[in-house]
């Protein structure tokens, strides 16, 4: 198989305008690669979607049948609070802080499981097979609130362990992949990374013994990990998520199970201007990240093809890419198609009740 055929079965490309299918048809017939992400334009902007809950759900509706065709499988950034991309008739999620907060004032253990099963429910009958949750991240005292936050699920190991495994369990069992993010710990970063380098807070020694046990911890019960675009106070020039040696140090205290997830590289500014794709990709990683728009996409391939197409590879080395890229395309699909919108729109509805419910029950209040 020639290169230009192999490479984008490693991507996973982000999609914010629901309402042009027809566009990221046309991507794929030149592009085929296996994923799409889900995302959000700007909520002023006119791409926005989701202003009207009828009309939101009637696109996201024909847009995903329109593509479960040319698609393996859909993915989305669904943490909850305010990083989520669908909006109703899904439920709203509330922020992991929110969620750590319920565990402490009830213990209600067995509410938030069934409450993240009937939102795993719902992206089980929608034909989204991947969800970029849960944030690992363990929250400190001076890092900043904006980069991870209320993002987080707590500023205590344990807690954060333990409602992990919570999230990751309910949405596995319906068949939706888990993502443990972002790998080794990102919670105790001052920059996000969307701006520029997120130097730590911690060393890479204290970043081992406490932020990336947590990942350690929870990886038997997740599917796939997301490297952070972050740097240790000791050698702020390395951005770990590109760094060979840093990924072989920590990849290999990590079960073989999980698959590895780049973050964005197409518009975090801490890696996009390093062709970071082309890195990612000689890495080793089993799925690449381009959240920005169909042109940065096509050009990240693009150079990508072209970059890999001057090596010349032996034939054993072109094998292991072949096994590689199915891989890459068979890991999340699913088989399942759409049924008519109605009767979508009604189960969709249902399971929101439902889960609404259980937010009251645990004292709950979703802005």
């Amino acid at each position: 198989m020639k290169i230009k055929e192999l490479l984008p079965s490693f991507f996973v490309v982000g999609v914010r305008d629901l309402r042009k299918p027809d566009l990221v048809k046309s991507f794929l017939k030149q592009y085929p690669v296996p994923g799409l992400a889900l995302f959000n334009a700007p909520f002023e902007s006119p791409e926005n979607i989701w202003k009207d809950a009828d009309t939101g759900a009637e696109i996201f509706f024909e847009f995903i049948r329109s593509l479960e065709e040319q698609i393996k499988f859909f993915s989305v950034d669904q943490e909850g609070g305010r990083v989520q991309r669908l909006r109703s008739p899904f439920v709203r999620i509330p922020s992991a802080k929110k969620i750590g907060e319920v565990l402490e004032d009830y213990d209600r253990t067995d509410l938030i499981f069934e409450f993240y099963r009937l939102a795993a429910q719902q992206f089980r009958v929608s034909n989204i097979s991947l969800n970029f949750a849960p944030v690992c991240d363990l929250r400190t005292e001076n890092s900043n609130d904006m980069v991870i936050g209320d993002r987080s699920f707590s500023d205590r190991l344990d807690r954060v362990i333990h409602l992990t495994k919570i999230f990751c369990e309910a949405f596995e069992s319906e068949g939706i992949h888990t993502t443990l993010k972002h790998f080794p710990g990102h919670g105790s970063s001052g920059i996000d990374s969307h701006d520029g380098i997120a130097i730590l807070q911690k060393t890479k020694e204290e970043i081992k013994h406490t932020d990336t046990r947590i990942f350690k911890e929870t990886a038997g019960t997740a599917s796939c990990i997301m490297t952070a675009h972050i740097a240790f106070p000791e050698e702020p020039e390395r951005i770990f998520s590109l760094d060979k040696l840093y990924l072989e140090e920590f990849r290999k205290e990590m079960p073989q199970h999980l698959r590895w997830l780049t973050d964005d590289l197409a518009t975090m500014k801490a890696v996009s201007d390093r062709q970071p794709w082309i890195h990612g990709l000689e890495l080793g990683y089993d799925h690449l990240l381009l959240c920005g728009n169909l042109d940065q996409a096509a050009k990240a391939i693009e150079e990508s093809i072209r970059h890999f197409e001057s090596k010349n590879f032996d034939f054993q080395t072109s094998m292991e890419w072949e096994l590689k890229s199915r891989h890459a395309q068979e890991a999340f699909a699913k088989n399942l198609h759409l049924s008519k919108f109605k009767t979508w729109l009604k189960e969709m509805k249902v399971l929101e009740a439902k889960a609404s419910d259980i937010l009251e029950q645990m004292k709950v209040e979703v802005s």
